[in-house]
């Protein structure tokens, strides 16, 4: 995986390699493909398409289409769907989900490649992005899927030896289309790539009190960022790891010893980079009909509202936290060896503590990468839990411990800090963000592993196999080259992606085969009871409405939902909001309401006070009509006049009520 001083071997002939390039290429996309058709129905997936169609149809985000998401990606499905004319259904979504998700594997294991100048290197990172991102199958369509090639994309232009200013430019300008996509995620790529370019600058901080200072700040962070939640054991053991991870990283960011980072007029640039496709990106919003006040709500005052209405915590155990303490403690030893150069960590005894902490070093870059690599693949949960915190290891030279002189280089800097950064974004919701939280620790595990194998103490051995290689006759040479390829292939097909058993699961599905469904292949009861429930609204009604929101169903009916508000829970929008929306459906001459039977029966126990205008209107004002598989579907009872005459008028549908408090 590494490059080393000993004689190279023969280069692969570019044939060959080519033809072991697509067979990974091959193998990934038939993975991808049976797995993203294979996956039930996520709530995400119709509502994002809801919320694209209706922007594409000229609606102005945040006023009237509902969303939590920045412009940028709606702006890039207007690319995809309007102007290159891909069809908005489920299986052009589950198709262009797998163009994202081997899109970033690929643009990563180049990055590796670039970083490591092997090829092999590049190959493992593919394979292990490619299983690492496997959870993006499990929402199609979502905003995940630009983020993770925008963080694939930065990571190779980071790959270069030194940040050249075009590159970072290029860098400011993925920052800004990353913040205008998920804010957050834009903010730590953002907070990431200033605080790399300072680490490689000649002067750094300016002293050692801005070094310090800067890493106090980043450790409170992310208790100030889950405030909300740190009464919660799970949230406070997040919050701690985080900051453990940070700071670890942060005054371990050595920088090189020719500070090559940017000159003044460059971050003039940087800056430019930045507000240049913001200032466009705001052009287009205001042109397509967003307020000022729209965009504040939907930019930013609804996320930070999100963690008050919906969590999803991330379990992190007590050893969990201890193992980041220890990682922490051992970085903060590592850099006392650094600044002192010579071996004060020694005790009583004749035991040299600097020089166990030196050796210690290449075992742990081996450890972290072969854990990540076969044990810990695609579980980005316990990823997270145990390697997330060593990630300072990718900044450490196997060998070099306590040698002043020699610094990671800026791409190494910019992915340990933006891979300790990213863990922050799957707060507060930690599904498949912490897929996308831990996307670039692949790439750590490669290159710390590259790093161990480059200087184990056992490496005359491996070196003497390597000459015992070459002394054979060139035939047996390339059949055992070619076996060692067709062992990759293997190992990746067979135990890593488990191709025959996820290809028999897909072919014992039956298909949905519903309107722009005909690939996607589910369970038979789920399967039934999506046509038996798209059948009857297709038949028995003009619109409708669902809780929680299955906006899977409007494609499939051909029906058009009375508003553009629409989510995956009632709980994300305003009362002001539920009122328009139920005063829309009643002004349809055969409305109905789908509603899950769990939900709707608890009701009698109390009405949630974040939906109580739904729950009111289907206690009060609904009856029901039938029941299918798990919903239970009602028809109003009460037209606006009579709601009207009852206390409780309709609410006409202007900007101020739309936008309500989200």
């Amino acid at each position: 995986m590494h490059a080393h001083s000993s004689p190279a071997l023969p280069a692969t002939p570019r044939g060959l390699m080519a033809g072991v390039g697509l067979g990974l290429m091959a193998i990934a996309f038939t993975y991808a493909f049976h797995v993203v058709f294979s996956r039930s129905l996520s709530q995400d997936e119709g509502y994002l398409m809801i919320t694209i169609q209706s922007f594409i149809e000229g609606h102005p985000l945040y006023d009237s289409v509902f969303t939590q998401y920045g412009p940028f990606y709606y702006f890039y499905e207007w690319i995809l769907h309007a102007l290159l004319a891909i069809p908005l259904t489920h299986d052009a979504t589950r198709f262009l989900c797998m163009v994202h998700w081997l899109g970033a594997s690929a643009i990563l294991g180049l990055a590796a490649w670039r970083i490591t100048r092997s090829t092999l290197s590049g190959a493992v990172v593919f394979m292990q992005a490619v299983v690492h991102l496997t959870a993006l199958a499990s929402e199609p369509g979502h905003p995940q899927e630009l983020v993770v090639l925008l963080l694939a994309l930065g990571m190779l232009l980071a790959s270069g030896v030194t940040p050249g200013p075009g590159r970072v430019w290029i860098l400011a300008v993925i920052t800004a289309l990353l913040a205008f996509t998920k804010i957050n995620v834009g903010i730590f790529f953002g907070l990431a790539l200033f605080l790399a370019l300072r680490c490689v600058a000649k002067d750094r901080f300016s002293g050692p009190a801005w070094t310090w200072l800067l890493a106090g700040l980043g450790a409170l962070l992310p208790l100030a960022l889950m405030r909300g939640h740190l009464d919660a054991e799970w949230c406070r053991h997040y919050a701690l790891i985080a900051a453990a991870t940070v700071t670890a990283v942060f005054v371990l960011a050595k920088p090189s010893p020719d500070g090559s980072g940017p000159a003044a007029t460059t971050w003039i640039k940087i800056i430019a980079g930045f507000l240049a496709p913001a200032a466009v990106i705001l052009v287009l919003v205001a042109w397509t009909g967003t307020s000022p006040n729209g965009l504040l709500n939907g930019l930013l005052l609804t996320p930070l509202k999100m963690p008050g209405v919906a969590l999803l915590p991330l379990p992190l155990s007590k050893p969990a936290l201890l193992n980041a303490v220890i990682s922490l403690a051992l970085a903060l030893a590592l850099l006392a060896r650094w600044k002192t150069g010579r071996d004060r960590l020694t005790g009583p005894s004749t035991m040299n503590l600097g020089a166990m902490l030196d050796a210690a070093i290449v075992p742990l870059k081996g450890a972290f990468g072969l854990v990540g690599i076969l044990f810990l693949i695609g579980d980005a949960k316990a990823q997270f839990a145990w390697l997330y915190p060593w990630i300072w290891l990718v900044l450490v030279p196997a060998g070099l411990t306590h040698q002043g002189g020699t610094g990671p280089g800026f791409p190494r800097i910019f992915l340990a800090l933006t891979a300790a950064w990213q863990g922050l974004q799957a707060y507060p919701i930690a599904g498949t963000q912490v897929t996308t939280a831990t996307f670039l620790l692949p790439l750590a595990f490669v290159l710390c592993l590259s790093d161990a194998l480059a200087a184990a103490p056992r490496w005359e051995v491996m070196r003497s196999i390597r000459d015992s290689f070459m002394r054979l006759a060139p035939g047996p040479r390339r059949l055992a080259r070619m076996l060692g390829l067709v062992g990759l292939l293997y190992l990746f097909a067979n135990l890593w992606c488990h191709l025959a058993s996820i290809r028999d699961e897909y072919a014992s599905l039956p298909a949905l085969d519903l309107p722009g469904s005909r690939l996607v292949h589910m369970d038979p009861e789920t399967t039934g009871m999506y046509r038996e429930l798209a059948a009857y609204l297709e038949a028995e009604c003009d619109t409708f409405v669902t809780y929680p929101g299955i906006n899977s169903l409007y494609f499939w009916t051909g029906k058009r939902p009375p508003t553009h508000l629409n989510s995956t829970g009632w709980g994300q929008l305003s009362h002001a909001q539920q009122d328009h929306i139920l005063t829309s459906l009643r002004q349809s001459r055969r409305p109905l309401l789908v509603v899950v039977a769990a939900a709707a029966q608890s009701w009698s126990q109390g009405a949630p006070p974040p939906i109580l205008p739904l729950v009111r209107c289907v206690t009060e004002d609904c009856r029901e009509v039938k029941r299918i598989g798990r919903f239970i579907l009602f028809v109003p009872t009460r037209s606006p006049q009579t709601a009207q005459r009852g206390g409780r008028p309709p609410l006409a549908a202007a900007p101020d009520l739309i936008q309500g408090n989200r």
